[in-house]
């Protein structure tokens, strides 16, 4: 009798291939260094088909070429706004570019500027637009840009003519640090404290709150440590005893008033973290943080001086909340843009039709409804009915913050560990693509990529074999 095997789809996939695409997925996902891919006790431990990392190079490299087509065809015809943020390591600055669709967030590129005069406006503008070029995107088609509140993106905004919606945790952690930390927090900060990010502070008040009901053991406590060592400094905190850094019992209070008002900006930060996050959520979380907080209202309100595009964030909160009504002439100028075109369906069907149906689609209730029940819901119709013939398009896709920016700066940092400092810059851009958007490295993909680079991998080599 013959042995059973289940069937799988590996039977059906090219072996090479496949090989490859497991291979991939260790290098980009679980930061698998190249160099163990020429390792021969790495290849005797894992079940794939061994290959060099210059073989492994270029069909990455394939699949990037492969994988833009078709981001190119999820952006065809769809209104987009323009996600960026940089970073600077050392003497180099980066700029990451997404584009946010309402099919959700795609990573573009990453580039470097190594010259200082090449973070300019100028600079910037010249490679957004190469990156719009490269995967075909429409500048009519661009609704706004999405980026931290800062000088050089907004000279970028007023530029190229589009609104800016500036970072809402950029903008409320700057809120929170002019003006809590510096009258509350200056004697109770880190040092060092992190020019934007006052977590810190929130931590070390929480560990204190923590040591808190065993500190009256150290009362007495006025004895250096017996076992300082000897090239200790003079301004060690060992030489002194305990009882001198001790808060007092009014300092005490002043420490456990602020861990309740950091609590709640914790908590508002962390929201403002979130991936669903939109421009009316921030607008709510704002108001409520004004109210708790009166002195950040100047810095939170919509038409704050820090808001590049203030008609145009006030504008796409009231088409959210269904205010179309409520708009002002400026807001409708500056959100012309997000009208969506009518239908030819609606357009031929009777006014007065949907309110014929909407009316008797509900059977009569079976006792006769409070005078409260009866306005909200007429209330509850009006609204649908102006969310049902709203002549703007559906805005929820919009970014509110630029985190995911942030988020990818978090995991290239991740990746570039002890054994990756001698990256190139293509090659992190390569795994970095592939890392972001590797629901589209499909088995099929993978497969044209081993077709497409083999041949380069021929002429490399014999190129190689030349030189030597």
């Amino acid at each position: 009798m013959r042995d059973k095997r289940s069937v799988t789809m590996d039977m059906f996939v090219d072996q090479d291939a496949l090989s490859t695409h497991q291979w991939m997925n260790l290098v980009v996902n679980k930061n698998f260094p190249f160099m163990a891919v020429d390792d021969g006790v790495v290849r005797s431990a894992i079940k794939y088909n061994s290959m060099n990392s210059r073989t492994l190079k270029a069909r990455m490299v394939a699949t990037v070429e492969l994988v833009e087509p078709c981001l190119q065809e999820e952006f065809k015809g769809e209104k987009f706004a323009l996600v960026f943020d940089g970073v600077t390591d050392g003497c180099e600055h980066s700029l990451a570019v997404f584009v946010a669709t309402r099919k959700g967030i795609r990573f573009l590129t990453l580039s470097s500027f190594v010259e200082e005069k090449s973070m300019t406006a100028d600079e910037h503008i010249r490679f957004l637009d190469m990156v719009l070029n490269q995967y075909k995107l429409e500048a009519n088609n661009l609704i706004a840009i999405v980026c931290d509140n800062m000088e050089t993106n907004k000279a970028i905004s007023r530029r190229i003519d589009a609104p800016m919606i500036g970072c809402a945790a950029h903008r409320f952690n700057l809120a929170v640090k002019e003006a809590l930390l510096k009258e509350n927090g200056c004697k109770l900060k880190p040092v060092p404290m992190h020019e934007l990010r006052w977590s810190g502070l929130h931590r070390m008040m929480k560990r204190y709150m923590q040591f808190h009901p065993y500190l009256h053991l150290f009362d007495r406590d006025r004895e250096v440590d017996r076992y300082l060592p000897s090239d200790a400094s003079q301004d060690n905190a060992r030489r002194f005893p305990i009882v001198d850094f001790l808060p007092t019992p009014s300092e005490h209070c002043a420490i456990v008033d602020l861990l309740e008002d950091m609590n709640i900006l914790e908590f508002s930060t962390r929201r403002l973290q979130e991936a669903d996050l939109t421009l009316v959520t921030v607008r709510d979380i704002f108001d409520e943080v004004a109210v708790e907080f009166p002195e950040l209202e100047g810095r939170l309100k919509m038409d704050a001086q820090i808001v590049e595009s203030c008609d145009f964030e006030a504008g796409v909160v009231k088409i959210m909340k269904g205010q179309e009504h409520s708009l002002t002439s400026r807001e409708k100028k500056s959100v012309s843009r997000l009208h969506c075109p009518p239908l030819e369906s609606e357009a031929d069907e009777c006014p007065g039709r949907h309110i014929t149906s909407e009316t008797n689609s509900e059977p009569r209730p079976k006792r006769r409804r409070t005078t409260q029940e009866f306005q909200n819901a007429v209330t509850g119709r009006a609204v649908a009915r102006e969310k049902s013939r709203s002549k703007y398009m559906d805005l929820s896709w919009i970014p509110a913050t630029s985190v995911e920016v942030e988020r990818l700066f978090a995991k290239m940092k991740c990746m570039l560990g002890y054994l990756r400092k001698s990256m190139s810059k293509k090659t992190l851009e390569v795994i970095l693509f592939l890392r972001m958007n590797w629901d589209l490295v499909t088995n099929e993909i993978t497969t044209k990529a081993v077709r497409n680079a083999r041949e380069e991998d021929i002429v490399d080599e014999e190129e190689c074999d030349e030189i030597e």
